[in-house]
């Protein structure tokens, strides 16, 4: 088993990293890939104060389709997939709070956005209950047909 918790986005060469890790697991191996979900609400809301963006040092964001895509054309099938439940609420807690750091205007509504905050923490993890939420792990096995 190989696993990326919330670092393969971090990787500049994505695909050479897919190749190795498909060449040192073992038939009916798993990959593992954490990453943040560009199709959460918090991102549409948040947007550029999305902590999960985590610019600088992210290489790259993709949404779900694209990263199993991608994953795919390097030999692996996807098996399953789901949310991180606490992702929705560090997400949606600490983006609120860049966005007071940003943007001072807004400080006189502090109380209510971190108020906001959490009930949207609490939507985006209802949403990863159906599949949509702020983080998603998707759990890859290695494909012996594949060549």
């Amino acid at each position: 088993m190989i696993s990326f918790w919330h670092t393969f986005s971090l990787d500049d060469l994505p695909r050479e990293t897919l190749e190795q890790s498909r060449s040192l697991l073992k038939a009916n191996g798993w990959l593992i890939i954490a990453l943040p979900n560009l199709l959460s609400l918090d991102f549409a809301l948040y947007h550029k104060y999305w902590v999960a963006l985590d610019v600088p040092r992210r290489v790259f964001h993709v949404t779900p389709k694209q990263l199993i895509q991608f994953v795919q054309k390097s030999g692996f099938k996807l098996s399953k997939k789901h949310h991180i439940p606490t992702d929705a609420f560090y997400n949606c807690l600490y983006s609120g709070k860049l966005l007071l750091k940003k943007d001072r205007s807004l400080r006189w509504i502090k109380p209510l956005l971190y108020f906001g905050a959490s009930n949207l923490a609490v939507l985006s993890y209802i949403l990863g209950l159906i599949g949509n939420g702020s983080g998603m792990v998707f759990y890859f096995q290695k494909d012996v047909d594949a060549t």
